[in-house]
Order: C-alpha cells, then sequence, then structure tokens
C-alpha cells in the first residue's frame, strides 16, 4: 500500500518528535542515527560548560535552531519527493505516539538531570540583590561549580530557603563556618576586623526595615551567613538564620535575560 507523506504532519512531527517525523517518512536509521547525535552534541555541550559565559550560551541556542530547522526542513523535501511511500509496518498511530513518549520521556529525564547537576536558568522576582541583580533579571547558574570549590565570603550562591525547600533563593555569601561574625549598622565585622566589601551594595537610609545591629557569633560547621546586596529591603540569614552548605546548588554567573535589555550579557561577581 502506497501513501503519500503530508508535508504539514512531517514538519510538525520534525519540532514535536524529529524522531517520530523520520518514522512518518520512512528513513529510520538515517533520522535515529541523526537525532541521536545531534541530541548529545547538545548536551555535551552543556556539561562542558561552554554555557557558563554568555557568548557560549548564544552558541548553544544557535547549534539549536540550525539543528531544529536542518530537521524539519530534511523531513519536509523528503515528504515532498515520497509522492508514492509504501507503507512500512511501523507506520501506525500506536506506534508514532509511543516514540513521542519515548522521545519526551528520554530528553525530559536528560533535560532534567542537567538542570539538577549543571545547569539551569532562573528568573528574579525580587529586588533583594540589587544592584548586581535586579526584579525582571533571569540568571544563568552553574550547578557544579560549589562541588568542585568552596564558598568564600563575597560569593553570589543560589540556595533551598531553609523555611521552605522547595523555593530557591539567590544572596550573597558574607561569613563561612568558623567566623565570628558582627553587623554593625551598615559595616560587617569577621572576627574583630571590618571587612571591605567589593561589589556595589545599595542602602535605604530613609526606610532601613531590615538594618540592625547583630553580635551572631561563631558561624556553625558546614554552614554560611548571607545577605542581600539591597541590605535594607532583604530577608536573609538576619531572619531565617545561617543557610547549610549542603543546601547551596549553585553559583549565578550573568544575566541572559532582563527587562532593561543593556543588562543582558552582564557577567556577576
Amino acid at each position: 500500500m502506497t501513501k503519500k507523506r503530508n508535508i504539514f504532519i512531517s514538519a510538525l512531527l520534525a519540532l514535536v518528535s524529529p524522531v517520530t517525523a523520520y518514522l512518518h517518512n520512512g528513513k529510520v536509521v538515517f533520522g535515529g542515527i541523526l537525532v541521536s547525535v545531534l541530541y548529545l552534541l547538545y548536551y555535551i555541550l552543556l556539561i562542558s560548560g561552554i554555557a557558563h559565559n554568555f557568548s557560549g550560551l548564544l552558541i548553544v541556542g544557535l547549534y539549536i535552531i540550525a539543528f531544529t530547522l536542518f530537521i524539519i526542513i530534511d523531513n519536509v523535501v523528503t515528504a515532498i519527493k515520497n509522492k508514492n511511500y509504501e507503507l512500512k509496518k511501523y507506520n501506525k498511530l500506536s506506534v508514532y505516539i509511543i516514540s513521542i513518549i519515548l522521545f519526551a520521556f528520554i530528553t525530559g529525564s536528560a533535560n532534567v538531570l542537567i538542570k539538577k547537576y549543571f545547569f539551569q536558568l532562573y528568573s528574579i522576582s525580587t529586588g533583594s540583590m540589587a544592584p548586581a541583580i535586579i526584579e525582571g533579571d533571569s540568571v544563568a547558574v552553574d550547578k557544579n561549580f560549589y562541588r568542585q570549590h568552596k564558598i568564600e565570603r563575597g560569593d553570589l550562591v543560589v540556595f533551598l530557603y531553609p523555611n521552605d525547600r522547595s523555593v530557591t533563593y539567590i544572596k550573597r555569601c558574607v561569613a563561612v563556618s568558623g567566623d565570628n561574625l558582627i553587623i554593625d549598622g551598615k559595616d560587617i565585622i569577621i572576627n574583630s576586623k571590618k571587612i571591605v566589601e567589593n561589589y556595589p551594595l545599595m542602602y535605604n537610609d530613609e526606610d532601613p526595615i531590615f538594618r540592625e545591629n547583630l553580635d551572631y557569633g561563631i558561624v556553625p560547621d558546614n554552614h554560611i551567613f548571607v545577605l542581600g546586596d539591597n541590605r535594607d529591603n532583604s530577608a536573609d540569614s538576619r531572619h531565617f538564620g545561617v543557610v547549610p552548605v549542603k543546601d547551596v546548588i549553585g553559583k549565578p554567573l550573568y544575566i541572559y535575560n532582563s527587562k532593561k535589555s543593556s543588562r543582558i550579557g552582564l557577567e556577576l561577581k
């Protein structure tokens, strides 16, 4: 039995599930190998750290666009050429549905692993980290950094909010395990010495709702003390306590999107 391949269906399947598109067009082996290689290269790019700077993220984005367009065009051209396509045993709706489900499961599982262990994008909904990160910014986060590096004072950290671990916060570490911490107005005093913070901070002298003097004492082992850069408008360790190091899940790298276009691509320090 022969049946002409539908161009619209070929294009749609290529966009939603490339493997299914190649099944539909009878290029099973070619399509399986091509899609596997293209997606494998995509995940290798993410794991390799190429997206740890903004230009690298653009390269990854262009790669995705390029291979998506190639797969769509290839399947549309194949559909046009297959005027008298002889149906195979696998050209059935049930097979298509199963292939779509399997493709979604495999790529979805891979994406979950990437986000959990390597790289993830976050949107910021508060101004507690202004001026470094403002409301409306979206940041790229290296999920593997603090597995390989020790957290130091001044580091930006993404962590699980102690009072609700389903929520993630971004703050700045100002004290680490063993530090004797005192907050005296705008001053951070570590081990009896005032520290110099080499990053921009924001204060609201007219309404310093969160400013307070605090003689915290010694930061416990395997914990850090975090503050927002917007010191007078940030809920942080002054209110919810120190953060376990095990709950630190990543390091913010750069702003990849923002309501203010001039901020896109800014490296975070």
